[in-house]
């Protein structure tokens, strides 16, 4: 009895040792699963801490998911499916995130259900085509020998199948060397003199389909026969992958995608080490947009084609679009690598280091794809912006203006230089570069949307409202279009238009942070301060940092006798912005009028010190002295 009790103990111990240490275990994956890649990042703190000021994980799941339903609207679902996974890990429970994502999935079966569907149609009407378009080939009929018996045959019969086999495997040889040199039409003469000694070969059947492909892959007689010469080596020999994949480049070129997509599966399935395959497959999956499935296909292929450069290119234009920095880098560096003047990777590896403010590393990258193609207009277009960027204006200047020798025709590099000349406040210029990228491109809501942002900075706002309207034309909900129309409405004294206007932009996005607030700014001036407060406290629901948001509320609380919470939220908007000065002055004002004079001499200091060329600043010297004499 003794004995069992001790055995129970013994297993009852070892139990509990195992439980923990598979807990253990899990808990060591989980930190390390939570461990971010060790990737170079820019620092864009400026000494506040995020959390402190408001942004909660909360917000970040929101914006997420925002941009997650921007993509379901364009059919962008892998990226939509990035978004809302990324939310779900931090917060599994999130029902709005478990909705998208189920009708994610469920839209994405249905437009593959949909393609399928078309797809098999056009697969009919291909196949139907090519054997309508071919003339009707007559029988061979292959004469033979009258024998009076069955029995009766030569006695060097078994000699003769061994000469007409051996005959047979030295066409075949041929015809695999002529493949080989890229002599498709001697390929395909010795291929059927192979099939003409031996019909039963399926390598024989597999290599002409191959064949025919190769050799004019335009030729509907070529396809047809590439097509019944694969079929037929899988018929004979189920397991070739060769016909499979060549069945999958004929039904990519007839754009029959789903088809395509699976004759290279089965390929890759009978032969995982065709890295063209993989290749190919993963174009298709970029083209759908099902980016994830593409990075698999593109990375297989690369890891099999070791020395083919456009698969590492692919694959950085994959993970770029899964916004893979450091995979997308490290892709377009090999390609680079495989192919030295590779000018698409070397731009791509430029923009890469761009958009994440290494502007030095970028130029080196662009100047070096000028280098192997000087008259590549795209590179001087990037080159330019990133100069622009680093405020080297002359330089800039100077590649667009390269860029257009290159390309007199580019609406966009008149575009980039109307952004620049906005950067140096030079508004006539950029309004005449505008105009000329109009001309190029008329249907560009962009060029009319900017045109209108620089005739309302020269306070030319007929003009302005002329061009948001030319751009609302282009884009009916073009929402930023109707929010600055509202701007002219509220700076003209047109409430009731402003007011009209407004509503509408809101109608478009009712999550508009600058619609919300310029609406509480048009009830304000129509003295409708409750219902102005309730505007800005919308705003500042969908943005708790938004100091326009927080400083209206103020304004309002202001108004309406309120100073304790109108105290509190100017304080908001300067935590929200220290650099937003409309808050200053009357925060300091209201500190005094509580008598609070050593918070107003505080903020008024501090108007100084951030803005030394503050238009009341001798106004706000006097107050200062007197506070300061006063205590």
């Amino acid at each position: 009895m003794k004995k069992k009790k001790r055995s129970f103990a013994i297993m009852g111990a070892a139990i509990v040792i195992l439980i923990i240490a598979v807990g253990l275990v899990y808990f060591i994956g989980r930190m390390n699963s939570k461990k971010p890649p060790r990737v170079q990042e820019i620092d864009v703190s400026d000494g506040y801490d995020d959390k402190e000021d408001g942004r909660s994980s909360t917000e970040e799941a929101e914006n997420m998911i925002k941009l997650a339903q921007y993509y379901i609207g364009k059919e962008e679902f892998d990226l939509a499916r990035n978004q809302l996974e990324n939310v779900l890990i931090k917060d599994p429970v999130n029902k709005l995130a478990l909705s998208l994502l189920e009708n994610v999935i469920r839209k994405r079966k249905e437009l593959e259900k949909k393609e399928e569907e078309r797809e098999d149609e056009k697969l009919d009407r291909v196949v139907s085509t090519l054997k309508d378009s071919l003339p009707r080939q007559k029988e061979i009929i292959k004469e033979t020998t009258k024998e009076t018996t069955v029995t009766d045959k030569p006695s060097n019969f078994d000699d003769e199948i061994k000469a007409r086999n051996k005959k047979a495997e030295k066409f075949f040889t041929e015809g695999m060397k002529d493949y080989e040199s890229a002599d498709y039409a001697g390929a395909i003469k010795n291929f059927e003199k192979t099939l003409d000694l031996n019909t039963d070969n399926p390598l024989a059947y597999s290599m002409l389909g191959a064949s025919y492909y190769a050799d004019d892959s335009t030729s509907r007689n070529n396809i047809k026969k590439a097509i019944d010469s694969s079929k037929k080596a899988l018929s004979l020999d189920s397991t070739l992958s060769l016909p499979h994949y060549t069945l999958g480049q004929v039904y990519d070129q007839q754009d029959l995608i789903s088809s395509a997509m699976s004759e290279y599966k089965k390929a890759l399935e009978l032969d995982p080490n065709n890295g063209m395959a993989y290749y190919k497959l993963g174009v298709i999956q970029y083209l759908r947009r099902n980016y994830r499935e593409a990075q698999v296909s593109f990375t297989k292929a690369s890891e099999i084609l070791v020395d083919f450069p456009q698969a590492y290119y692919n694959l950085g234009l994959t993970a770029q679009k899964l916004g893979k920095t450091r995979i997308a880098t490290s892709a377009y560096a090999r390609a680079i690598e495989v192919k030295p003047d590779y000018t698409k990777a070397i731009i791509n590896l430029g923009l890469l280091y761009y958009e994440n403010n290494f502007f030095d590393k970028a130029i080196s990258y662009y100047k070096q794809a000028i280098s192997f193609d000087p008259d590549n207009a795209n590179a001087h277009i990037k080159l330019g912006d990133t100069y622009r960027s680093k405020r080297m204006y002359e330089n800039a200047k100077n590649e667009y203006a390269l860029a257009l020798q290159v390309n007199p025709g580019s609406d966009l590099t008149h575009y980039n230089l109307s952004i620049l000349y906005e950067m140096e406040k030079n508004y006539e210029q950029a309004i005449d570069e505008l105009e000329k990228a109009i001309e190029i491109k008329r249907n560009d809501k962009r060029y009319y949307y900017n045109l209108g942002n620089n005739y309302a900075r020269l306070k030319k706002y007929s003009e302005a409202i002329t061009a948001y309207e030319k751009a609302i034309q282009l884009d009916p909900n073009y929402m930023e279009a109707y929010n600055n129309i509202s701007d002219i409405y509220i700076k003209s004294n047109l409430y009731d238009k402003a007011l009209a206007t407004l509503r509408k932009a809101i109608s478009l996005n009712p999550n508009s942070i600058p619609a919300r607030v310029n609406l509480g700014n048009v009830l304000l001036k129509n003295e409708l301060y409750k219902e102005s407060a309730e505007q800005f406290k919308t705003a500042i629901k969908i943005d708790p940092l938004s100091p326009e948001a927080h400083f209206g509320l103020a304004t309002s609380y202001l108004k309406l006798e309120n100073d304790d919470e109108a105290i509190s939220e100017y304080l908001r908007a300067i935590k929200s912005d220290r650099n937003f000065i409309q808050a200053y002055e009357p925060l300091g004002n209201l500190f005094l009028k509580q008598g609070n004079k050593k918070d107003a001499l505080i903020i008024f200091k501090s108007l100084l010190k951030i803005d030394p060329d503050y238009p009341k600043r001798e106004k706000i010297e006097t107050i200062i002295k007197q506070v300061e004499l006063a205590t």
